[in-house]
């Protein structure tokens, strides 16, 4: 019996993951935040996480529980040990080794490819 099906119950419905990906993009997702900020970015309402081995952080966008896109749109200079939000709508990378980076989505457009560079989360 596989370690997921172990702890099933009977008679119970599971919802099936909007997401999983590959050991080669990484291995310890950190769930994020829906992006609520400027509402004329193509970020808007797309859901941002990440990934604490590998470092990427990810863009998603789903109709009716499809997924739609995913994009990799950055990554992290450090671990991720999570994602925050503020009143604003914008979204900040927490970094295992305690520093707090917000993501800098302007200039960027969510459709396009991720071309890495020397501090995609921004800083803060």
């Amino acid at each position: 019996m596989s370690l997921s099906n172990r702890y099933r119950k009977e008679g119970v419905t599971y919802v099936p993951p909007v997401f999983a990906y590959r050991l080669k993009f990484g291995n310890s997702i950190t769930g994020g935040y829906v992006y609520r900020g400027d509402k004329h970015s193509s970020f808007y309402g797309v859901y941002i996480c990440g990934d604490y081995t590998s470092q990427h952080i990810f863009g998603l966008n789903q109709q009716n529980r499809a997924l739609q896109v995913v994009r990799q749109i950055g990554t992290a200079p450090q671990g991720i040990a999570s994602f925050a939000a503020d009143e604003r709508g914008e979204i900040y990378v927490v970094g295992y080794e305690g520093m707090v980076y917000q993501l800098d989505l302007s200039g960027t457009n969510f459709d396009d490819e991720f071309k890495p560079t020397s501090n995609p989360a921004g800083g803060s």
